[in-house]
C-alpha cells in the first residue's frame, strides 16, 4: 500500500505559498463590479462583493478590498446599492451575532474616501493596526497591516458542559471542532462546523446506546472538505470489560454521516482513538487498546479496515499514542509510556506499512529520568520534513524539533510560563514557523490558555494568553493552520455559569 504525500493533517493543517498584496479597487457603481463572469455589487464601503452561499448575506468582498475587508463576508444588515455610490459609509468591523460568539470582529476598517490607505507603505493610516512596510507575516505586523496574533474571531459555545479536544481547518478555510458535551448527566460526542468567518454552519451529536460516556478526541479534513472524527464511546449495554471502544466516523461538508468504524480490541478494556490523519485513500487513527499503543488504517471511501498495529512499545507497562502525522510512506507517532521508576516517558516513533502489516522502524524514548512525568501530546510536519513535538517534561511545557530519523534539532522550555504548564498541541505553517498551544497555572487565576508562535529555529515571535471572564480554568487543547496561515485554536473555559467550549482564529 502506498500513502500519498499530499495530505491534510490534524495539528499540521494545510499550507500554501506566500500571499500577494493587491492595491484596493474602488468602485462607484455595480457596473464597475462586473468581473469573474458574474455581476458583483458595489457596497457602500466603495468595494465590490460577489455571490457566496457561505455568507449569511450571500455576498463576500473580493481580494481587492483593503485590509481585513478582503475576502470577508458582507454583513447581512449592509444594504446593496442600485445606482452610483462611492465610499461614503463607515465599516466598524461588520459585527454580527454568531451562535455562541462573545462579540464582534477584533479588527475594523474605516473607509473615508480617496486616497485610500495603502497597506505596505510603512505608514500607519486609517483602518490599519500597523504597517511595517515588508512582506513578512508573524514579525509583529502582518502583510495585511494586522498585528501578528490578533484574534480575528472568537466563538464560545452556548451549551454548558461543552469542551473541545480537537480542531482542523479545511481546504476552504472552514473550521471543524470536536469534543464533548454533558446533557442530563451524560457525555456525548460533539462536532461543530464553522465557515472561515466563524459563522456556525452545523452541529452533530453522537450518543452511544444506553447513554454511556462518549467524547470526541480529534478531527481532520480531506481535500474535498469531508471530515473524519475519532473518539471513544462507552457502551453501558455491553459487559464491563468491553464497554469503552474506539469510534471513527466520516461526515461530508453538510454534516451528513458517512461510514462509521468501531474498534474493540482483543484484550477488551479501554480502547480509544486520540488522533486521526488523512493520507489520500486512507484514514489512520492512533490511540490505545487495553493499555497499549494502537493504530488502525481504514479505506477513506468506506471505512474498511486495511491494517492494525496493537503491539505497543512497552511490554510490561502502559503506553499510548497521543498524536500522529503522515509523510509519504512514513507514519510518525508521538505518545507516552510508563517507566520503571514509576514515572512516565515521552516517545517518538516511525512506522511503515506493507500490505496488512504495520511495523515500527525506530523508537526514540524521551526521558528526563526518575519518577518525573514526561509526555508528548502533539506532533506536526514541517516543510523540510522535520517534526515539531510538544508536551511536558515534569511540570514544564516542552517544545522540540526532530529530524525525520529521530535526531533532535532543538528543544526549548518556555520560562515565561508559570508551572505546571503543558503544550497540548502543535502546528507548523508553510514557512516552517511553529505554533504551540496549551495552558499554564497562575497561582491566583488558575489555569490560563496560551498560544505562542516560534520561528524555524525555535525563537519566540509572539504569544497570546487567554483568561476567561470567570478567572477559572481556561485551556487550549488543539491547534491547526489554515490555507492562509491563520491559526485556529480550540479549548474550554470555566465561564461564570459553568464550563463552555471555545474556538478562536488568530492572525499569523
Amino acid at each position: 500500500m502506498g500513502l500519498r504525500r499530499h495530505i491534510v493533517l490534524a495539528g499540521a493543517g494545510l499550507t500554501v505559498g506566500a500571499c500577494l498584496r493587491f492595491s484596493p479597487y474602488v468602485c462607484d457603481s455595480n457596473e464597475a463590479c462586473r468581473s469573474r463572469e458574474q455581476q458583483g455589487i458595489c457596497q457602500p464601503t466603495g468595494f465590490c462583493s460577489y455571490p457566496d452561499s457561505g455568507c449569511e448575506s450571500g455576498q463576500r468582498y473580493d481580494e481587492f478590498a483593503p485590509g481585513t475587508l478582503a475576502e470577508r463576508c458582507v454583513a447581512p444588515a449592509e444594504p446593496e446599492t442600485t445606482g452610483t455610490a462611492g465610499p461614503t459609509s463607515t465599516d466598524s468591523g461588520e459585527s454580527g451575532t454568531i451562535a455562541g460568539s462573545t462579540g464582534s470582529e477584533s479588527t475594523s476598517v474605516t473607509e473615508t474616501g480617496s486616497p485610500e490607505p495603502q497597506c505596505g507603505n510603512d505608514i500607519v493610516e486609517a483602518g490599519e493596526a500597523c504597517d511595517d512596510g515588508n512582506d513578512v507575516d508573524g514579525d509583529g505586523c502582518n502583510t495585511d497591516c494586522v498585528e501578528s496574533g490578533t484574534v480575528l474571531w472568537d466563538v464560545v459555545h452556548p451549551e454548558l458542559g461543552s469542551v473541545a479536544r480537537g480542531v482542523a481547518v479545511g481546504p476552504r478555510g472552514d473550521v471543524a471542532v470536536v469534543g464533548g458535551r454533558v446533557e442530563d448527566g451524560q457525555s456525548d460526542v460533539l462536532v461543530l462546523f464553522f465557515n472561515r468567518d466563524g459563522v456556525a454552519q452545523w452541529q452533530r451529536v453522537h450518543a452511544s446506546p444506553e447513554d454511556g460516556t462518549d467524547e470526541g478526541r480529534q478531527v481532520n479534513f480531506d481535500d474535498a472538505g469531508n471530515l473524519f472524527v475519532t473518539a471513544f464511546e462507552t457502551r453501558d449495554d455491553l459487559e464491563p470489560a468491553q464497554r469503552t471502544n474506539a469510534w471513527t466516523r466520516q461526515y461530508d461538508t453538510q454534516g451528513t454521516e458517512g461510514w462509521t468504524a468501531t474498534y474493540d480490541g482483543a484484550g477488551s478494556g479501554n480502547d480509544r482513538g486520540n488522533d486521526v490523519a488523512w493520507a489520500g485513500d486512507e484514514v489512520i487513527v492512533a490511540g490505545l487498546t487495553a493499555g497499549d499503543t494502537w493504530l488502525q488504517g481504514y479505506a477513506a471511501s468506506d471505512g474498511a479496515v486495511r491494517w492494525t498495529f496493537e503491539d505497543g512499545f512497552n511490554e510490561t507497562a502502559f503506553d499510548q499514542a497521543q498524536a500522529i502525522v503522515v509523510d509519504g510512506d512514513s507514519i510518525y507517532v508521538a505518545g507516552e509510556m510508563d517507566n520503571a521508576d514509576e514515572g512516565r516517558d515521552a516517545w517518538l516513533a516511525r512506522l511503515s506499512v506493507s500490505g496488512d502489516t504495520a511495523t515500527a522502524d525506530w523508537l526514540e524514548v524521551i526521558d528526563a529520568g526518575g519518577s518525573q512525568s514526561d509526555s508528548a501530546y502533539g506532533i506536526a510536519l514541517a516543510p523540510d520534513g522535520g517534526l515539531a513535538i510538544g508536551g511536558r517534561r515534569g511540570e514544564r511545557a516542552w517544545l522540540a524539533k526532530f529530524q525525520p530519523d529521530g535526531t533532535l534539532d532543538w528543544e526549548r522550555y518556555d520560562d515565561d510560563l508559570q508551572d505546571p504548564a503543558d503544550v497540548r498541541g502543535v502546528a507548523v505553517d508553510s514557512v516552517g514557523q511553529v505554533i504551540a498551544i496549551g495552558y499554564e497555572t497562575d497561582p491566583v487565576q488558575g489555569e490560563d490558555a496560551f498560544v505562542t508562535k516560534y520561528d524555524v529555529d525555535g525563537a519566540m515571535l509572539w504569544t497570546q494568553r487567554y483568561d476567561g471572564p470567570a478567572g477559572g480554568t481556561d485551556r487550549a487543547r488543539a491547534v491547526a493552520v489554515g490555507p492562509d496561515r491563520t491559526i485556529a485554536v480550540s479549548g474550554f473555559t470555566d465561564a461564570v455559569d459553568g464550563r463552555r467550549l471555545w474556538v478562536r482564529k488568530y492572525a499569523p
